[in-house]
């Protein structure tokens, strides 16, 4: 649906989401999750639908500096371009938006932008399309702030709720917005059911990125201050887009809705009635895929006898469940998941003392990944990862020696002047103060079992040359 006015996405792939634990974590949450039955990852999604939209200008993309790697895999994936621009520091959605209206300014003449949340679903595009279209072509859109709301099928207490009362009968354009609420008890949440003139709030928004601007320099003029000065100091980094961490933190921590949105007396609602949902529970991901029978979600291996109305999934051992009813299991490398299904909503209840027990953590690097095995003192061991034609490249450690062991492929070993070629099953000792690479020269992707020792493990002990 490309537009003849300048619309330019900007999807929001920062948050680190704990309500879908213990497969969503810190290290990949659940915008980068492939949920339900569904092929490609929330985030990827929401960038297909994007693109569909946006035409010949390319998304921006707003993401923690932590998630760069994941963000700029995923967009490889798909082919596509986009605009990476990252947040040095985690301050919400108001700044990350003020950012990336900065970015969208210098792609044409006061664009219009659309605001995607990378971490919800839509079950029909074609109808988002038409929403998205709707607005741009109502006059009254091009001064005011628009967000798309849904019209509620149940009393979800999870979700953020905008009142349209008693302007809602009737028409399908805009509606003025008379207040939010954000996550209500049950008992309101059923009152809004029966009332009507309530709707959920999709986190989708729309409007000129002037007008944002001009109402963020109004309402929050911390947040437009430190956000212009970080983004006058903008600079590239591979396929980057970096703002210094001084000034972005001067920002206060703030979300669009609560710094802006609630503020705002240009403040309008459409309709949106696309399926939506912003699987924000295990009860949400069974809502969306697909079911067996007995109303089961099964993904992964999995064997069940006479189960009904439950989420299944294993991610890598087989789970034989007997006789159950509205559960949800969930199992992971690290742990597993059993809840009554009603309860979805509170599993992040667990997140802080699971996130301090694991043993395993998977950081993502242009070359493929690390993931670590296990740390004591003294010493920590991981297996790495290198892509096909993929290398490490010149660097050395002044605190620790490292231990490689090939587990698969082949490998090219550079330390200092001294060149070695290794495969599975050999192995190489490399002092620490030596000038060190490894490439992967095979066919296939390379593992290697490493083993640091030394008195200092951290990151910046890595000196690149």
């Amino acid at each position: 649906m490309p537009s003849d006015k300048p619309i330019i996405p900007v999807i929001l792939a920062g948050g680190s989401g704990t309500r879908l634990w213990p497969l969503s974590i810190k290290q990949k949450p659940k915008q980068f999750l492939n949920l339900a039955d569904k092929e490609l990852s929330l985030f990827q999604q929401t960038l297909l639908r994007a693109q569909n939209i946006s035409g010949s200008y390319p998304p921006i993309i707003v993401t923690h500096h932590r998630y760069r790697f994941l963000v700029a895999e995923q967009v490889v994936q798909l082919n596509v371009k986009a605009r990476i621009l990252l947040e040095p520091c985690s301050r919400g959605t108001a700044p990350a938006i003020t950012l990336a209206a900065y970015e969208a300014l210098t792609l044409a003449d006061n664009p219009w932008l659309l605001v995607l949340p990378s971490d919800h679903y839509l079950k029909s595009t074609d109808s988002f399309d038409t929403a998205v279209s709707k607005v741009i072509k109502d006059n009254r859109a091009e001064s005011v702030l628009v967000t798309l709301g849904v019209e509620p099928t149940s009393a979800e207490p999870g979700f953020g709720y905008i009142n349209c009362a008693g302007k809602a009968e009737g028409g399908t354009g805009l509606l003025p917005v008379t207040g939010f609420t954000e996550k209500p008890a049950k008992p309101q949440a059923e009152r809004y059911l029966q009332a009507g003139g309530y709707y959920w709030n999709s986190g989708i928004n729309l409007y000129k990125a002037g007008v944002f601007l001009d109402e963020v320099q109004h309402l929050c003029p911390a947040v437009y201050d430190a956000c212009r000065n970080a983004y006058q100091k903008l600079e590239s980094d591979l396929d980057f887009l970096r703002v210094p961490i001084a000034d972005y933190q001067e920002s206060p921590v703030l979300s669009v809705d609560k710094g802006i949105l609630e503020k705002s007396s240009r403040l309008m609602m459409a309709k949106l009635d696309a399926g939506w949902s912003d699987i924000g529970s295990w009860k949400a991901n069974w809502e969306i895929a697909h079911k067996d029978n007995g109303q089961n979600v099964c993904l992964g291996n999995i064997q069940h006898v006479d189960c009904l109305n439950s989420l299944l999934r294993s991610d890598s051992r087989q789970i034989a469940v007997l006789g159950l009813k509205n559960i949800i299991v969930v199992d992971t490398a690290d742990i597993t998941l059993i809840a009554d299904k009603s309860r979805s909503q509170d599993v992040s209840l667990f997140t802080d003392f699971v996130q301090g027990g694991t043993d395993t953590e998977r950081v993502l690097r242009p070359w493929g990944s690390r993931n670590v095995l296990y740390s004591a003192h003294g010493y920590q061991v991981n297996q790495l990862t290198v892509k096909q034609g993929q290398k490490i490249t010149l660097h050395m450690h002044r605190q620790r020696s490292e231990h490689w062991i090939i587990l698969n492929g082949s490998a090219h070993v550079n330390c200092e002047t001294d060149e070695y070629f290794l495969e599975k099953g050999n192995s190489i000792v490399i002092p620490a103060g030596c000038s060190h690479s490894l490439e992967n020269c095979g066919n296939a992707q390379l593992e290697v079992l490493e083993m640091q020792i030394g008195d200092y493990l951290g990151d910046d002990d890595t000196i690149r040359q």
